[in-house]
């Protein structure tokens, strides 16, 4: 994988597909709207396509993303004028999903470090797979 990649974010767990929600606002942040998931076969579209960027301070040799590092994961241009960037809160009296009560992840309006990811390997140990490109199949 690259960054600037278009992709599809699916939890294996859950048999879910990460989409956006831009109806439901999320009040907690000044401007952030609600992602879902769901198990229906959305295909590729506006608001479930997400692009893989690099953090704001991240140099890196090639456009290789590799485990390990710290990634953005932002909306893309068709959802709304402006870039949103997929986040998670820790639960706090403040933030919490509103029907799971569990962490919430949302889509904010500006880059912060919640906004910052890392790719683990879904099997194996990580120390086996740090440093290592992240192929598209994994």
């Amino acid at each position: 994988m690259r960054y600037g990649d278009a992709v599809m974010l699916k939890n294996c767990l859950t048999n879910g597909w990460l989409v956006c929600d831009m109806s439901d606002r999320i009040t907690s942040n000044d401007e952030a709207y609600a992602v879902t998931t769901t198990e229906k076969a959305v295909g590729a579209c506006a608001r479930s396509i997400y692009h893989l960027t690099r953090t704001g301070a991240q140099q890196g040799a090639d456009d290789m993303i590799r485990y390990g590092q710290e990634i953005c994961i932002q909306t893309n241009e068709h959802i709304l004028n402006k870039p949103l960037w997929l986040s998670s809160q820790p639960i706090s009296p403040l933030a919490f999903a509103r029907f799971s009560r569990n962490q919430e992840v949302c889509l904010l309006n500006k880059s912060a470090y919640s906004t910052v990811w890392k790719i683990w390997p879904a099997q194996g140990l990580r120390a086996n797979k740090l440093g290592q490109p992240v192929l598209a199949s994994e």
